[in-house]
């Protein structure tokens, strides 16, 4: 190309039209790798069950390779839905995944303790057991919810 060829050629303009789609191509490979579309496709979301509480910008550990992800958590009547918040997610139309409470096992407890805040809760959704983890608040949250959920399923801690 004789654009390419000039001497005087400033490749800088180049930066805001690649930066973007190099962003895109990365964060789909890494959700990919994590698992979060496989989860929006097992769960898909349940838009008829009303939110009682929601945790936004959440450190999400998702997927048996492990990866940490921006997520939103909402706590539904039926179920869980989760949902990677958009620029880490460029697919931003796709999920929320929406897992019903009889489909998430609890297998470690975080520490109720006022200095373990860093201490996580481990879960496993669904039949294929696709392992997450959660710290601080919404860890004990999570567990507070599965104990007193009202479909009188006992807690199942699944031994390591």
């Amino acid at each position: 190309m004789y654009l390419f060829s000039q001497a005087d050629f400033n490749p800088a303009f180049l930066v805001p039209i690649l930066f973007p789609i190099l962003w895109v191509a990365v964060a789909t490979l890494i959700s990919w790798t994590m698992g979060i579309f496989r989860l929006y496709a097992d769960f898909p979301a349940d838009g008829n069950d009303p939110i009682e509480s929601r945790f936004r910008f959440i450190n999400l550990y998702i997927g048996s390779l492990g990866g940490h992800t921006p997520a939103s958590l909402a706590f539904g009547r039926r179920c869980l839905h989760v949902k990677e918040l958009f620029p880490f997610q460029p697919f931003f139309w796709l999920g929320p995944a929406s897992i019903p409470w009889t489909e998430i096992r609890l297998t470690k407890r975080a520490s109720d303790n006022f200095w373990a805040f860093w201490s996580y809760a481990s879960f496993e959704l669904g039949p294929q057991r696709k392992k997450i983890r959660l710290t601080g608040r919404v860890a004990r949250a999570l567990q507070e919810r599965l104990d007193t959920q009202e479909a009188g399923r006992p807690l199942a801690l699944i031994p390591r």
